[in-house]
């Protein structure tokens, strides 16, 4: 079957398959590129491209619509949304794409000037553009200029000037495809991103140095250290000065954790933010894994397992975090307990112009917050790299057993926010949180009970263990 022949067929389609249709046939021309949908809406067609393509990010200006994706399985290893405007996104964006899809977008075609620039802007060597409604041929004339001005090489796939959507009484339509789209204006994808490691402290002269040189052998190479002073008294500087031509160090009024990080995030120029905490130290390749789960799976925020070591940097052990099967039961876990501790967490900076900084009036306890406030609130997934890359400090000096006492109720305090703010914009979310929340608490429970029951077993001997698991087994029959 020939290109046009093809999308005769999808014009003909029934209403409720018009929108799979079309997006499945674009991913035939697709195959195993790296796509972008602009204005992606709900996010199903990113997701039925997915299935063809390498990868896909769906953009779309509505925090609904992305809200909406997330929490429906729509993103997967191939798939990520973000919310932005359309030409705000192709200006700021330093990704190389193969193919951009844009369906549809009516604003776009009324004003010529942002379909002019739009073109010019596109991140893409090809796109695949249509249009319906009932001025087809003035579009025509006008898309088809606008293409020439810019020397891109293009063909109009199919013209139709007769109910080509059964859903759009008398509509007319017209796809273009572009092909080797000549763009100077973007930078072509950088390999390795700029990563900045962002080190709060306070009077932690005694461990400061392990961590700083532990990032400076970061087998990752683009990375840029920030040492944010908040208000030492100590030998910080000292040993600052000591690197002062491979980091960028602050000094601020001391003001605690949060506001330390939050200088660090305004102040950094990477695209990736890693939190480092001043008594923590990085194994060799953490940056480096930790970057490639975040390609692999297209994650925006990442965490992994973690060592325990003592003050004198000795193993204590191996802590790893519980694997969770999909959003549902990780939002369910992280409702009540902290997930992924920040010193192994990597984050995209796009994530803070959504969920915003960390909580600067919480003295303890802001990472915990902005881990629900990304997960609860904005539908972020956190994913998970299986093997420990950071060795987290236990020591008496630590903030955490200083305020060990205070912990219960500073949880309760978060909890309390993030359902006031959950309620405030989506009470459907709400419900259906709980909902979740008691099935997996219902697993837990069973497992919880397993666990115990096999402890006991130990202790029991072999002739009337037999009789009791026999006992177990008649009673699940």
């Amino acid at each position: 079957m020939n290109t046009k022949s093809l999308i005769k067929d999808y014009f003909e389609q029934s209403q409720n398959k018009i929108k799979e249709t079309r997006y499945s046939w674009v991913g035939r021309f697709c195959h195993n590129h790296i796509c972008l949908d602009l204005g992606c809406g709900d996010g199903l067609g990113t997701k039925i491209l997915a299935a063809n393509v390498k990868s896909i990010d769906g953009i779309d200006e509505h925090e609904e619509n992305i809200l909406f994706a997330y929490r429906n399985f729509y993103v997967n290893n191939k798939t990520r949304y973000i919310k932005s405007p359309i030409i705000e996104f192709c200006l700021k964006n330093k990704k190389k794409y193969d193919t951009t899809i844009f369906f549809d977008n009516q604003n776009f075609y009324k004003n010529l000037d942002d379909l002019k620039l739009l073109i010019n802007l596109l991140p893409s060597s090809h796109a695949i553009i249509s249009y319906t409604g009932n001025d087809l041929d003035s579009t025509i004339k006008q898309f088809t200029l606008i293409l020439k001005q810019n020397m891109v090489d293009y063909e109009l796939f199919y013209e139709h000037k007769k109910n080509i959507d059964k859903f759009r009484h008398n509509a007319t339509g017209i796809i273009f495809y572009l092909r080797n789209i000549k763009n100077k204006n973007l930078e072509t994808q950088i390999e390795k991103p700029l990563v900045s490691v962002v080190i709060p402290t306070y009077n932690s002269d005694t461990t400061l140095e392990e961590t700083i040189q532990s990032v400076l052998n970061q087998s990752y190479s683009n990375l840029e250290i920030l040492v944010i002073d908040d208000g030492s008294n100590d030998n910080t500087s000292k040993i600052c000065e000591k690197f002062k031509s491979k980091i960028r160090y602050y000094y601020k009024e001391n003001g605690g954790i949060s506001t330390a990080i939050n200088f660090g995030i305004k102040k950094m120029n990477g695209e990736w933010f890693k939190w480092l905490s001043a008594d923590d130290v990085l194994s060799t390749d953490a940056i480096t894994k930790l970057m490639h789960v975040a390609q692999e799976t297209g994650g925006l925020i990442i965490y992994s397992d973690y060592d325990f070591i003592d003050d004198q940097s000795n193993f204590i052990r191996t802590f790893r975090e519980p694997v969770y099967n999909n959003y549902y039961e990780f939002a369910s876990k992280i409702w009540i307990r902290y997930v992924g501790n920040a010193s192994s967490v990597l984050i995209h900076k796009s994530c803070f112009d959504r969920v915003g900084l960390f909580d600067e009036d919480l003295k303890f306890g802001e990472d915990y917050e902005w881990w629900q406030r990304a997960c609860l609130v904005h539908g972020y997934r956190f994913f998970h790299l299986r093997e420990p890359i950071l060795k987290y400090r236990i020591h008496s000096k630590q903030t955490t057993l200083k305020v060990k006492s205070n912990i219960f109720e500073n949880e309760q305090k978060i909890r309390q926010k993030i359902k006031d703010e959950i309620i405030g914009t989506d009470l459907m979310w709400w419900i259906t949180l709980e909902k979740y929340r008691k099935i997996y608490n219902k697993i837990d429970t069973k497992m919880k009970f397993n666990r115990l029951f096999k402890k006991i077993l130990r202790f029991l001997s072999p002739s009337i263990e037999k009789k009791v698991v026999d006992w177990k087994i008649r009673l699940l029959k």
